[in-house]
């Protein structure tokens, strides 16, 4: 191969590898994403939070009066 042809492959390679990666992501676009991504973490966190509370919430208030039940029954029978 000549100089010429070398020139020429390095070219097209070039050409080719920027055609091939001009659709890419740029590492500002991927700062956007995560801190996207972590924005909507920290929602779902929240509210997954939220919905425990509630839930715990609902469960105690079921448990109070049975456990306040049991202990007056436990101290009428002895």
């Amino acid at each position: 191969m000549d100089a010429d042809t070398i020139a020429y492959l390095k070219q097209f390679i070039a050409a080719t590898l920027r055609q091939q990666v001009s659709g890419l992501a740029t590492k500002d676009d991927l700062a956007e994403l995560q801190a996207e991504l972590n924005r909507r973490f920290d929602e779902m966190q929240h509210d997954i939070a939220e919905a425990l509370d509630a839930s715990n919430e609902t469960h105690h208030k079921q448990l109070r009066p049975r456990a306040t039940n049991h202990q007056t029954g436990a101290a009428r029978a002895a």
